[in-house]
């Protein structure tokens, strides 16, 4: 009886290809690109719903600790997010930017 094992490496690449010259084509790996995009939404609607119960039942000093906090803990966050995003999932500079704030735009979403 025969065992097979499949292994997936976040390094290579989701969908290589060979261009006319004969040269690997590495394409956005947006398999990956969403799977982070989608947690990482997931997680801030969660923030937002924590920082606006914040602002019901907190007093305000408390209100501004922890919408400070979850600020720098967000910042952090979607600094990783891009590295991620521009490194493993070879998504160009200006795409990651964009689809990384528009993931960041859940927080509103919870807050309301």
């Amino acid at each position: 009886q025969e065992i097979s094992v499949a292994v997936v490496s976040l390094d290579e690449p989701a969908s290589r290809e060979i261009g006319e010259n004969g040269d690997e084509v590495n394409r956005p790996n947006w398999t990956l690109a969403s799977a982070i995009l989608i947690g990482d939404s997931i997680h801030n609607f969660v923030d937002g719903v924590l920082v606006g119960n914040a602002f019901l039942l907190c007093d305000s000093r408390t209100t501004i600790v922890i919408c400070i906090v979850t600020f720098l803990q967000e910042l952090l966050e979607a600094l990783a997010n891009f590295a991620l995003l521009t490194n493993q999932c070879r998504l160009p500079v200006g795409t990651a930017l964009e689809v990384n704030f528009l993931s960041g735009m859940s927080i509103l979403l919870g807050v309301v």
